[in-house]
């Protein structure tokens, strides 16, 4: 038996170094705000010369991770920015789709007169086996 090789499958990578990678962006991010237009990962991946999902891809790749992250972060940031005008509908959009941002939903037991009532996993399981008790009786 011979031995097998290992090959390399895929195209070659666009970029070789880091510095590459950040001098595009670094160049994508100052354009948009030159022209007052925001920023998306979409835009930064084709000032790149790719697609989204191979943005991704170089973002596992130890040598452009930090470098990608750190402009995912700019562009979060610029969204987050957007939440303070009047129309940020699209702004809270991408961040619950693109920045893992989510609507907090709490639940609280109040008494007849509105006032906060602790219960206890026991006490809940107190509750609900008397209402179980009740309802086989009938």
């Amino acid at each position: 038996m011979g031995t097998v090789s290992k090959l390399k499958v895929g195209r070659p990578k666009l970029f070789s170094s880091a510095a590459e990678v950040e001098k595009k962006i670094d160049k994508y991010i100052e354009t948009k705000e030159k022209e007052e237009k925001p920023l998306t990962v979409a835009g930064m991946a084709r000032c790149l010369g790719m697609c989204s999902e191979t943005l991704n891809q170089y973002s596992k790749d130890p040598v452009f991770t930090d470098v990608i992250k750190k402009a995912k972060t700019r562009i979060e940031q610029q969204w987050e920015e957007r939440l303070a005008n009047s129309a940020c509908t699209g702004a809270i959009f991408w961040l619950k789709n693109h920045a893992n941002y989510r609507d907090k939903t709490e639940i609280g037991n109040t008494d007849k007169e509105g006032n906060d009532v602790k219960t206890d996993d026991l006490d809940v399981a107190r509750r609900l086996a008397y209402i179980l008790q009740k309802g086989l009786k009938q």
